[in-house]
């Protein structure tokens, strides 16, 4: 499958024209977003809302969630931390969250001839041949139509510092967010943040190779 006509680019813009459509009814006023990604593209798969939106009602559909948190070790060794370093300030956990709707390109596989009785000893086709004609199907599917918005929540960071002081505020991030999916998938990421902050304490506690942050 490796070749397009007016037909399949016509289905795949009506597939991209489908989410679309889903985002405008969250978001009705976007634009597209300056990035790598939509430059090499004919139609844009990444937008930002402008127009004064409403945070609360995008989190509610916020579908996407994503978290990174600072391991220990780094190739087997403990890492430094000073009180001046992001990761002990505000950077240890970092969450990002979208909203996407997929969509589907499609292709054509290629018409052929088959033999349905198969070959015989000397391998030449026996009984009569059939042939199946050219057949369009999903050919990168599912793509993403995504909506990011960088105001400071859907693009949070907590610092190791704030892990117990603000441990409510970080369980409750998900709060506003319907998808259940989402919000199981962020809770199961934090149960193993909460893992790797044992690490670190006792890490600060014992480890001479570590600078003991102050404040």
């Amino acid at each position: 499958m490796d070749y397009a006509n007016k037909d399949s680019i016509t289905a795949t813009q009506r597939s991209y024209n489908e989410a679309l459509d889903k985002l405008l009814s969250i978001c009705p006023n976007i634009k597209a977003s300056a990035n790598e990604y939509n430059q090499r593209i004919v139609m844009p798969i990444y937008w930002r809302p402008v127009f004064g939106y409403k945070k609360e009602n995008l989190l509610r559909h916020i579908n996407i969630i994503s978290t990174k948190f600072e391991t220990l070790f780094d190739f087997g060794k403990p890492k430094i931390i000073e009180t001046t370093y992001t990761i002990w300030k505000e950077r240890w956990l970092n969450v990002y969250c979208a909203i996407q709707f997929p969509f589907s390109i499609y292709g054509w596989d290629y018409g052929k001839t088959i033999y349905p009785e198969g070959y015989d000893d000397k391998d030449e086709p026996k009984g009569k041949p059939q042939y199946i004609p050219p057949t369009m199907s999903e050919w990168n599917s599912p793509r993403y139509i995504t909506l990011v918005v960088y105001d400071g929540v859907w693009d949070k960071g907590w610092g190791l510092k704030d892990w117990h002081l603000k441990y409510d505020e970080i369980l409750n991030f998900s709060n506003a967010i319907d998808d259940v999916k989402t919000k199981a998938h962020y809770m199961s990421e934090i149960s193993k943040a909460n893992t790797e902050v044992e690490k670190w304490e006792q890490a600060l506690s014992k480890l001479q190779t570590l600078i003991i942050p102050k404040g």
